[in-house]
């Protein structure tokens, strides 16, 4: 599989970047932060309601810089096989509301709706900035790379290609099932190579490029490590390639706390579905996750001993009998121990999750994660991602 874009597309990523930089200004390349769909981002926990999408785009509406303005869903339920294809759309800005369009069926989980949404909020930055262009397929391609721009550029990087695979037992049979789905017009290679230049340009402590790279999909993140491989070593050159001025003049970071408004209640929506609130547990649905054994033997054995062996003390104090005391301390011991094993159990490896995932379950019952075996330490998922790798099909388009 070809890891990194051909050199005209590199080019035209570079010069799109630069472009952005020149008419939109610095600060969003070189200072938004780049967010992901964990809770430090996007505070709110996400179910498949409008209500729920509603609060979504507001905050990315915040994270583009265009959170004074008002934001309006108009929820649809697609007539045909066409509008099947089309998740949701930007319809402009009128009197101070941005409105979009969201198929209904596609809000299921928060990954794909996320990019997606994304996608949208940045027809909607480029719409009031003036960068529209008349051709519909160019300002479709250069809108995905101006999520880059605006630190969307995981969660449109994500929702370009994703795989999903899990399985069951349904009576003596083994039921293997995957689903795929696609959102985007860049290759995924090159939202990846897109996001590679940001990380450089950016020059981030390798802990940032250590966390964007563990939140991407398994593939983008490989496209995107080729990426970084092949420019980190010329730093100096990329940023004269995109024409950014010098360093001691760049904006600050920028942390989400300083940007992240409270948001209004959101509106009702009638006319479709149940907007009842629930906890979300089905927000990580599809995402490979492991069994992380954890016993907490050592607590509960030493905990019950202490109280045991206190309790002989005053035991031997009483009958002047020493022995008593020791014998004390081995029988909470020795009933902690039992309590400890007992408690062993297996928990979620994805550490926004930790929920204890019962023996026979293949799926997490905290995040709906599919299980997809068993690791030693929570810090070797990536790896176990990337070793079950997948074959991937196209699937939907945003429009």
């Amino acid at each position: 599989m070809q890891h990194l874009p051909e050199p005209e597309e590199r080019d035209w990523i570079l010069d799109g970047l630069a472009e952005l930089v020149r008419k939109a200004g610095l600060p969003p390349f070189v200072a938004s932060p780049i967010i992901d769909t964990t809770r430090r981002f996007l505070p709110e926990p996400y179910s498949p309601t409008l209500p729920s999408v509603d609060r979504l785009t507001r905050r990315l509406m915040q994270y583009a810089g265009l959170g004074d303005l008002e934001t309006h869903l108009e929820p649809f339920e697609p007539d045909d096989s066409d509008d099947r294809h089309t998740l949701a759309y930007f319809q402009g800005i009128e009197k101070g509301v941005a409105t979009f369009g969201l198929n209904v069926g596609q809000v299921a989980d928060l990954e794909p709706i996320a990019g997606v949404m994304a996608h949208e909020v940045a027809h909607a930055f480029r719409h009031r900035r003036g960068l529209v262009v008349e051709d519909h397929e160019e300002e479709e391609l250069l809108t995905d790379l101006t999520t880059i721009y605006l630190g969307f550029g995981v969660l449109t990087a994500n929702a370009r290609w994703r795989y999903r695979s899990g399985g069951e037992q349904q009576g003596s049979s083994a039921v293997t099932a995957w689903i795929t789905t696609a959102a985007g017009y860049l290759p995924p290679q090159a939202f990846s190579f897109a996001l590679a230049v940001q990380l450089v340009a950016r020059n981030l402590a390798p802990r940032e490029w250590k966390r964007v790279l563990a939140s991407l999909e398994t593939n983008q993140r490989a496209f995107a490590k080729s990426a970084l491989e092949t420019m980190s070593s010329d730093p100096e050159n990329l940023s004269r390639r995109l024409a950014l001025p010098d360093r001691s003049g760049w904006p600050p970071p920028l942390a989400p706390d300083s940007i992240l408004r409270p948001l209004p209640p959101s509106p009702e929506f009638p006319d479709w579905g149940d907007t009842e609130e629930e906890e979300d547990t089905t927000w990580n649905a599809g995402h490979p996750v492991f069994r992380v054994r954890e016993s907490h033997v050592v607590l509960s054995t030493v905990l019950p001993g202490m109280i045991a062996g206190i309790a002989g003390m005053v035991v031997s104090g009483v009958l002047y009998d020493s022995q008593a005391g020791f014998l004390a301390g081995i029988a909470g011991g020795a009933v902690g121990l039992r309590m400890g094993l007992k408690g062993r159990c297996d928990i979620c490896s994805d550490p926004e999750c930790r929920a204890k995932i019962p023996a026979a379950d293949v799926t997490c019952p905290g995040c709906g994660g599919t299980v997809a075996g068993r690791i030693r330490s929570a810090d070797d998922r990536l790896e176990a991602e990337e070793r079950l790798g997948g074959k991937q099909s196209p699937g939907l388009d945003a429009g």
